[in-house]
């Protein structure tokens, strides 16, 4: 699959269909401003949820923040699977680093409590 396929629909007549969100084997790829609203919400808003709860150490954190890397690593075994030919091995980066945040949070959940 190349990312040719997963940006639009090409037409007889050689034109192209775009939409904001497409169906696609792996999943949905999104573009535009629902693809901001996303990211916004996935990579800012739920840090910035989850810094919260640490700060007051609150029982909730070390779930929340579990849960939020552990998105982030089943993400990328499907990347890893799915787009390998299209980020080659700069797919391995996002999920080391949610594995090790991951591992730190499960070893200090007693600091939430």
């Amino acid at each position: 699959m190349t990312l040719q396929k997963l940006t639009g629909e090409a037409h007889v007549d050689g034109s192209e269909t775009r939409t904001n969100v497409r169906a696609t084997p792996a999943g949905l790829l999104m573009t535009g401003a629902s693809a901001a609203i996303v990211v916004t919400v996935i990579d800012v808003v739920s840090p910035l949820l989850f810094l919260y709860p640490v700060w007051k150490r609150t029982g909730w954190a070390a779930n929340f923040g579990m849960f939020y890397n552990g998105v982030f690593i089943l993400n990328s075994i499907v990347a890893l699977f799915v787009f390998r030919e299209v980020f080659g091995n700069a797919i391995y980066f996002p999920m080391i680093a949610s594995l090790v945040f991951f591992g730190t949070i499960l070893r200090e959940r007693k600091y939430f409590l």
